[in-house]
């Protein structure tokens, strides 16, 4: 099965496969909402987009929490930016919750390596590198571009503190 995009534009949701082109699939169009509920489905995504644009994080925060009923085609990528908007607030028990759920409800979404490098370096602060070994086997399964050397750094972290350096 083709996983499908959602971008939001101009307050609609567009279905679009990975390569950009409109795609209708049996689930686009399941989840496709009325033609007039579009816009205020898609408004609240596009508005923490916005807010996150304009340095409203709080605003931002609370906006992609809302996204998540709302629009839960765009699930990961709010799930995504709530999370880091937690952490950079210093909130890692919210960040931690967010990074988790999307890891668990959307194991292919293109934000699994970030998300699992972001958790594992949480795992690391809080002193669990068994638990940030994991999260950075994940990111290095499901690697993107540049992050696999974030993970690869996160993983040798994760080693050393527990006392496995020549591994």
């Amino acid at each position: 099965m083709v996983s499908s995009l959602l971008a939001v534009a101009t307050g609609s949701l567009l279905v679009a496969t990975p390569s950009g082109v409109p795609a209708a699939s049996a689930q686009a169009e399941a989840t496709a909402p009325s033609a007039g509920a579009a816009p205020r489905r898609g408004a609240v995504f596009a508005a923490a987009r916005r807010d996150l644009e304009a340095g409203r994080k709080a605003e931002a925060r609370r906006g992609f929490e809302r996204s998540l009923t709302s629009v839960p085609e765009l699930a990961d990528h709010a799930l995504f930016h709530a999370a880091g908007l937690a952490r950079e607030a210093g909130d890692t028990a919210a960040a931690s919750r967010d990074y988790d759920r999307l890891l668990r409800a959307h194991p292919r979404s293109i934000w699994t390596s970030s998300a699992a490098c972001a958790r594992g370096e949480i795992a690391l602060e809080a002193n669990s590198p068994r638990a940030a070994l994991g999260h950075f086997q994940t990111a290095l399964e499901a690697w993107e571009g540049h992050r696999r050397s974030r993970a690869l750094l996160g993983k040798a972290r994760a080693l050393d503190a527990l006392g496995r350096t020549g591994e």
